[in-house]
């Protein structure tokens, strides 16, 4: 480099540098690169200032923090994503420089000089919560008591539960890994679904007793469609052909056995409530989420999925 390195990181098969330097091995890189194992290169346009603290997670995600207000071009005070393309900004971000990052499960603690987080009083030191974790577990036919999903941290914590006598069917074969992750941007009535989520691989079948969905949405969603909490039910929602130009759902198929909305809990000062889906028998290729279910202008079908 042609400057100090003060950040180092690696993932499976890659290391990473940040610093103050703004070439790597005579590539330009703006205090931020990539050695893989033969060369140096850029990670997209890079920052406008120091980088100082870097780490990646289980998803293959590297954060960067430092003294940069733009990564990629981007906006983004003080602290960035890189999904391997491109930059992101995590949130409105800190209001001064980042020198410590750690992820632990499914979160990301921050460290530094900073006073306020995503507009927040949190003086030096931060968490910053995913709406919805990514979680993983192999699955076999004969299961036994398991639950996919409901993350440690995260502002929704949605579950897939296998329950003591659920059978497991798939065609691609058994055992599979079963993923339940943050679905992308879908909205429903011109509102964006928060909370919504997949499962993968679709098309997986229980028998037994079943399985069973646990969903949730904040305050947010209810303030959004002007509604009672009590009016959201559990749908499964189908994303148009046009995505992502268009993000409003096709179709939106709501489940059967669904218990009432009730309220768990307070997240960053948001009521939480969460809706439960009893004796699901196949995982179907669209997000699940929840919407109202007793405004009939703000849906596109009314098919009851059990």
């Amino acid at each position: 480099m042609n400057n100090l390195v003060v950040a180092l990181t690696s993932d499976a098969g890659n290391l990473y540098a940040g610093g103050g330097f703004t070439t790597a091995g005579e590539v330009s890189a703006d205090y931020i690169a990539k050695w893989d194992g033969t060369s140096w290169s850029a990670l997209g346009s890079g920052m406008n200032d120091w980088v100082s603290a870097l780490t990646c997670d289980s998803a293959g995600n590297l954060y960067a923090g430092g003294w940069f207000t733009t990564a990629g071009g981007v906006p983004a005070d003080y602290i960035a994503k890189w999904n391997g393309t491109s930059w992101a900004a995590l949130g409105s971000g800190v209001d001064d420089s980042v020198w410590a990052l750690s992820v632990r499960d499914n979160a990301l603690f921050v460290g530094g000089y900073f006073t306020q987080a995503g507009g927040k009083d949190s003086r030096y030191i931060a968490l910053w919560q995913p709406r919805v974790d990514v979680s993983r577990a192999m699955v076999s036919a004969t299961p036994g008591p398991l639950t996919i999903g409901n993350a440690r941290y995260g502002f929704y914590k949605p579950s897939l539960e296998l329950t003591t006598g659920t059978t497991v069917s798939y065609a691609g074969g058994l055992p599979t890994t079963v993923t339940l992750e943050r679905a992308p941007a879908i909205t429903v009535g011109g509102q964006r679904v928060n909370g919504a989520f997949v499962v993968t691989p679709t098309d997986l079948s229980f028998g037994g007793t079943g399985a069973e969905l646990w969903v949730e949405f904040s305050e947010d969603d209810v303030a959004a469609y002007g509604v009672p909490a009590q009016d959201f039910r559990v749908a499964a929602l189908t994303y148009p052909s046009t995505y992502p130009s268009d993000k409003e759902a096709v179709s939106v198929s709501y489940l059967g056995n669904q218990s009432e909305p009730t309220f768990v809990r307070m997240e960053n000062g948001r009521k939480i409530y969460g809706i439960r889906v009893e004796g699901v028998r196949e995982i179907l290729p669209a997000a699940y989420g929840a919407v109202p279910f007793s405004s009939p202008s703000r849906v596109s079908t009314w098919d009851l999925y059990d």
